[in-house]
């Protein structure tokens, strides 16, 4: 089952005719026609969600991290240990606003 609900024909006007426009194409029309691609987009089929995920890592490992390469950014750009704790602790409101709800 799709997590993606459709919208109707009914909604589809509905948000159309709060925005003012009768036809979705009308939302188009300043583009000047010489720019407008004039046929169907040359897509491959769609992935599932697992095939993308799997596509996306095999691009990732492409890219060369800092951890295998020799880096002279310098400026605390360094290998450490930031405890996971950090984040709940940093995010918490006292730590970002002096302000004292009572």
């Amino acid at each position: 089952m799709s997590r993606y609900t459709h919208l109707t024909d009914d909604e589809r006007r509905e948000m159309l005719a709060e925005i003012g426009v009768e036809r979705l194409e009308d939302l188009f029309a300043d583009i000047p026609d010489a720019i407008r691609l004039d046929r169907p987009l040359d897509l491959p089929e769609g992935l599932s969600e697992q095939e993308v995920y799997l596509h996306l890592r095999d691009l990732a490992e492409r890219n060369v991290s800092a951890d295998d390469e020799v880096s002279f950014v310098g400026a605390g750009m360094y290998d450490h240990y930031v405890p996971a704790l950090v984040d709940a602790i940093i995010g918490r409101s006292e730590f970002l606003t002096p302000y004292t709800p009572y």
